[in-house]
């Protein structure tokens, strides 16, 4: 994942990339705890027996897992690309702070501090939610289904987790690539504390598009600083791995 970074980092003038998605987040921080007990073999001489045990413990093996995945993020994005990350969801137990009731909301697959790592930071946390449409049911008899519909929820309904720091999203919209960048669009739009014409628009493109090249630039540079390290350690996990042979 790292190399596929790396390449993307010191070559983006070669591709026409502009967004980059980790499918899924699911199994990315897996990919990163297995990091963290290679760090804790290089560093101590063997492997931990457990997450919460690895880097002297205390959450130190889940703290540097969070900090290996936002590390990668941050180069990305340092480098002048979108990032959007996909997950899977499951109804939670939360409580309410202010009553102290518990009741379920539909959210992410994910710990707090895993997910929080990157939803904090995020513009958008979209939920995409299949609803069924029921009729006929009643205390004493099922209904049936007649049908249902996807749908991409932009604000946290108390039943549904989601949130962006837009203004005037919609709540919910059936999922689409089109309605999606309408709702993105639209909350830009509304957020803008001074509105400004098409023609205005179409110049602040332009100029973000040489701000992001020299983002590049300037990120492969700072890269450069920190490859030989990389490259030092990929020959240590390499020596690694042919002792194991």
């Amino acid at each position: 994942l790292v190399e596929v970074i790396d390449d993307l980092v010191f070559n983006k003038s070669n591709y026409k990339i502009k967004l980059v998605c980790f499918d899924t987040l699911d199994e990315l921080y897996p990919m990163a705890e297995q990091r963290v007990f290679y760090e804790h073999k290089k560093k101590k001489g063997s492997y931990p027996e457990s997450l919460n045990s690895a880097l002297g413990g205390y959450g130190a093996g889940q703290n540097r897992a969070v900090e290996l995945v936002t590390e990668q993020m941050a180069r990305l994005l340092n480098a002048g690309y979108g990032v959007f990350f996909i997950g899977h969801v499951k109804v939670k137990d939360k409580i309410d702070p202010v009553t102290g009731d518990v009741y379920e909301q539909y959210t992410n697959n994910l710990s707090n501090k895993y997910f929080g790592a990157v939803a904090d930071s995020a513009q958008m946390v979209v939920n995409i939610v299949n609803e069924l449409n029921v009729t006929g049911g009643s205390d004493d008899k099922a209904g049936r289904i007649t049908g249902s519909t996807r749908s991409m929820y932009f604000r946290d309904t108390g039943l549904i987790d989601a949130k962006s720091r837009f203004v005037g999203m919609p709540e919910k919209l059936p999922l689409s690539a089109t309605n999606f960048l309408q709702a993105f669009k639209e909350g830009v739009k509304n957020s803008q504390s001074n509105p400004i014409s098409e023609k205005e628009m179409k110049k602040q493109i332009a100029e973000e598009k040489k701000e992001s090249q020299i983002l590049a630039e300037t990120s492969a540079k700072n890269e450069q600083k920190v490859d030989s390290r990389r490259k030092e350690d990929l020959v240590l996990s390499i020596k690694d791995t042919m002792k194991q042979i």
